[in-house]
């Protein structure tokens, strides 16, 4: 009886030890930005539901300054992230976006870079990640990113 005693008086102090730390660690890191969100907030982006995605998966790094053309282009050809990004930017800044909006695009089929190539309407990479880098090539490698198709993206 005494040995049970024991075990349950050590199991309580184990949960409430526990829950103290995890109280503790959750309060703090609640209090901070995250390095995600300090990045959706240097790409232009709102942290909601539509970029949970963003700087937070296996190819979504690049955050990507859109213009008109690429982002008629990509909804037509099955990346929705043109009006995907209008939205966003409607949610953010409440107002209509104008010539430019900013999306987090597949670094690992580099979008951006195929957009940016391909129209000459002022798409290009803000950042990519953390990196200083602006090369999604270079990125894919530094980041271990895997390649893949995205549709619309000839690479």
């Amino acid at each position: 009886m005494k040995n049970i005693l024991i075990l349950l008086i050590l199991f309580f102090l184990f949960v409430a030890m526990t829950t103290i730390v995890m109280y503790s660690t959750t309060r703090e890191s609640y209090s901070k930005k995250t390095t995600r969100q300090e990045l959706l907030e240097k790409c232009g982006l709102p942290d909601i539901p539509e970029t949970s995605h963003c700087f937070a998966d296996s190819t979504h790094h690049t955050c990507c300054v859109l213009g008109e053309e690429a982002r008629r282009y990509a909804d037509q050809s099955g990346n929705p992230i043109g009006t995907a990004s209008e939205n966003a930017y409607r949610k953010k800044y409440g107002k209509e976006p104008g010539k430019y909006t900013t999306w987090c695009t597949c670094t690992g089929s580099k979008v951006c870079s195929y957009y940016s190539d391909r129209f000459k309407d002022g798409t290009l990479i803000k950042f990519i990640n953390e990196l200083s880098e602006k090369d999604e090539e270079k990125a894919i490698k530094e980041l271990d990113l895997i390649k893949h198709k995205t549709p619309g993206v000839l690479n």
